[in-house]
C-alpha cells in the first residue's frame, strides 16, 4: 500500500506479531493453526485482512512395529506406525517381491504353504519429514526338536500339574493337551502349557498327550506322558542290631509320574 500500511498477525484472535512478515524460527506441531493478517492504513482509513493455514508435518514417533499372527493354515504379518503428520506410508516386502501399502498400519496374509523356514519379512516406512527410510523386519522360523512334557505334584498333593515346553520359533508354537480320547484339555496357549487334574486313584495309568502345532512343521509334534504309582521296596523288611548301636534302615523308590516323595514314620 501507498502510504505503508499497519499490519498485525493475530492466531486464536490473539496477537503473536507485527509486521508484514511473520517468521517462525523453529515451527512445531504446536504451531498449527489459522493465523490472520491484518493491514490498517491510517492515511486513507482502510483496514484489510487475509488468512494462512499453517501445517506443521512430523513424523511418527519411534520406528514401525512388526508382529506376526498365526491361524489353521496361514499367518498374518502386521505393520504399524501410528500418529505423525501424514501418516507414514508402509510398505511390506518378502521373499516373492513387493507386498502390500498403506498409511500407518498394514496386513499381509500367507498361506502356510507358501512359507519355509528362514523366510524374511521388512515393512518399510516413509515419512516426508525423514530423509532414510525405517524398517522393522520379521524372520519365520520353526522351533527346533519337539515338545517336552512333565508333570509334578502341588499343593499338597492336592493336585497334578501337567506341563509341556516347546520354545522358540517365530511366531511360538501353540501347545495343547489331550486326553486319551484326544479331547483338548483347557484352552491352548504359545511355547508352554499348562494344565491342573485333581489327585486320584485312577489316574494311575492313563495317559496324556500334548501337541505341538506350527505353521512351518507338519504334521505336528507330539510327546506323551503316563501317570504311574510308585512302587517302593525295603532291602530288609525286618532289622535288628545291638542297643547302643547303628540301624541302617533302607528303602527304594521305583517309578512313580510325578515323582513321589520319601517319608520315613516313626512307631
Amino acid at each position: 500500500s501507498n502510504p505503508p500500511s499497519h499490519y498485525v498477525w493475530l492466531r486464536d484472535h490473539t496477537q503473536v506479531h507485527t509486521g508484514p512478515t511473520y517468521i517462525i524460527a523453529r515451527a512445531g506441531r504446536v504451531h498449527t493453526g489459522l493465523y490472520t493478517c491484518l493491514a490498517h492504513n491510517s492515511y486513507l482509513d482502510s483496514r484489510t485482512q487475509t488468512t494462512v493455514q499453517l501445517t506443521i508435518y512430523y513424523p511418527p514417533e519411534g520406528q514401525p512395529s512388526c508382529a506376526v499372527h498365526p491361524s489353521p493354515g496361514a499367518v498374518t504379518l502386521l505393520c504399524a506406525w501410528p500418529e505423525g503428520l501424514p501418516p507414514a506410508q508402509l510398505q511390506w516386502e518378502g521373499p516373492q517381491g513387493p507386498g502390500p501399502t498403506a498409511p500407518s498400519n498394514v496386513t499381509w496374509s500367507h498361506a502356510a504353504a507358501q512359507l519355509s523356514s528362514g523366510s524374511i519379512f521388512t515393512c518399510t516406512g516413509r515419512h516426508p519429514a525423514l530423509a532414510p527410510p525405517a524398517l522393522c523386519t520379521v524372520t519365520l522360523w520353526e522351533p527346533l526338536g519337539r515338545p517336552t512334557c512333565w508333570s509334578t505334584a502341588t499343593m499338597g498333593h492336592q493336585f497334578i500339574m501337567l506341563s509341556c515346553e516347546w520354545p522358540g520359533g517365530e511366531p511360538p508354537a501353540t501347545l495343547s493337551w489331550l486326553d486319551e480320547q484326544q479331547q483338548p484339555l483347557g484352552s491352548s496357549s504359545s511355547s508352554t502349557a499348562v494344565h491342573l487334574l485333581q489327585a486320584q486313584e485312577d489316574l494311575a495309568g492313563r495317559e496324556f498327550t500334548c501337541r505341538g502345532t506350527h505353521l512351518l512343521r507338519t504334521p505336528d509334534s507330539h510327546c506323551h506322558l503316563q501317570l504311574e504309582a510308585p512302587q517302593l521296596d525295603v532291602a530288609e523288611p525286618r532289622v535288628s542290631v545291638l542297643e547302643g548301636g547303628e540301624a541302617w534302615l533302607e528303602c527304594l523308590l521305583r517309578g512313580g509320574t510325578p515323582p513321589a516323595q520319601l517319608l520315613w514314620l516313626g512307631p
